[in-house]
Parts: C-alpha cells; sequence; structure tokens
C-alpha cells in the first residue's frame, strides 16, 4: 500500500503544478495575445456580442466632436491588427471619419493604442457608423465599435420606395402614386421648392 500512496502523491503534486501555469491558454499552454476594445471611459466591448458602443450626444451643425476607442493588448504575445475600419455589411454616416494615428499594425503586450474618431454632422437627425477591429486574437478576431449620434438640425427624409413604378398605362388616362418625405432632424423642415425635372415629354405633374 505504501508505494501506491506515493506513487499517488506524486501524481497530485504534478497535477497541482499543471494548475499552476500561468500560460494565456490553459488547453494547449502557448502564450497568445488578448484583445480588448474599451471607450476612453474605461467600458470594454461585451465579450459574448464582440461590440461596444459609444454615444456622441447631439451636436450642432457643422460642430466638430471628437471621441475615441482604446485597443488593448491584455496578452502576453503580440497583438496584430489586421483592419481597423468600417464595416461594409453595415451602413454608416460619412460624418464620421476615423483617424488612425500612423499606427503600424501591432500591439505588444501590456500596450494599448487609441484610435480617434471625427463627427461633424451636416444635417439634422440621428447619425452611426460601425468599424471593425481584425486581429490574431483566436476566440475574439473581430471586435465591432458603433458609434451613434444626433445632428442639431433640419433634415429631410424620403421613405422607401425610392423609385416609383407607374407600370403600363393606357394612352389618355392617367395614373396617381403617392410619395412621403418625412421632417427627422430636431429643427422645422422648411421647404422652399419641389419640381418634377429630366422630363422630355412632359407626362409628369406634380399635385
Amino acid at each position: 500500500m505504501r508505494p501506491r500512496n506515493r506513487a499517488l502523491a506524486a501524481s497530485l503534486l504534478f497535477t497541482i503544478t499543471l494548475v499552476r501555469c500561468q500560460c494565456e491558454d490553459p488547453l494547449t499552454g502557448i502564450p497568445a495575445p488578448e484583445i480588448d476594445v474599451c471607450s476612453d471611459d474605461g467600458a470594454c466591448h461585451n465579450p459574448e456580442t464582440l461590440t461596444i458602443q459609444l454615444e456622441l450626444g447631439v451636436v450642432a451643425i457643422g460642430q466638430e466632436v471628437r471621441t475615441a476607442f482604446v485597443v488593448h493588448n491584455r496578452g502576453d504575445r503580440p497583438l496584430l491588427v489586421s483592419r481597423v475600419a468600417l464595416d461594409a455589411a453595415v451602413e454608416s454616416s460619412a460624418d464620421f471619419r476615423l483617424q488612425t494615428g500612423g499606427f503600424g499594425g501591432e500591439i505588444a503586450p501590456g500596450a494599448q493604442h487609441r484610435f480617434e474618431v471625427l463627427y461633424v454632422p451636416t444635417d439634422g437627425g440621428g447619425d452611426s457608423a460601425t468599424y471593425e477591429v481584425v486581429s490574431n486574437d483566436e476566440d475574439e478576431p473581430r471586435v465591432l465599435v458603433t458609434l451613434s449620434a444626433r445632428g442639431d438640425g433640419p433634415r429631410i427624409c424620403p421613405r422607401p420606395p425610392l423609385v416609383i413604378s407607374f407600370g403600363e398605362v393606357p394612352v389618355g388616362q392617367q395614373r396617381v402614386e403617392r410619395y412621403t418625405f418625412e421632417s427627422c432632424g430636431t429643427r422645422p423642415l422648411t421647404v422652399t421648392r419641389i419640381e418634377v425635372v429630366d422630363d422630355a415629354d412632359g407626362v409628369f405633374a406634380l399635385e
């Protein structure tokens, strides 16, 4: 029985040694980078949805407002960031502009890089933009940063469909189609003129 106890003790000692290993990946034992994308106030991305949202509030038309998100490397290997740009799958406002600050693409362990975003509203109403941060973090390879703001001013929003089809209309008869424009800004909208253009045959009229 004593040899068995000694063998068991040796086995337990070996197991404790493995648990105390400080490797980044406990399954492979291989150190790895670890991304964390945070706002300036310290709030970081949701590890389940891999998203973070930044709200800029209401901004006067033409006023310049800056915000930022910070990419941290919490791991113990270099974080290689291959892309920080607008997400092509999401419609984003051109009123947001990303400032990369001469970023070289690599963040050392324990280091960070701050990406600044400039917002200058050109009209009233809501604006948003979504940026994707793609890196070599294996379990979080793509983090989305969504920014939103509202320009303080008037804005006109045409309701879909943006193209009206009248189909086939018999000669001498008429067909009426309606189109709706919405005032979707934060200030009253003043419409000064509505007219038909590019109607060479003169068959369209506004009522």
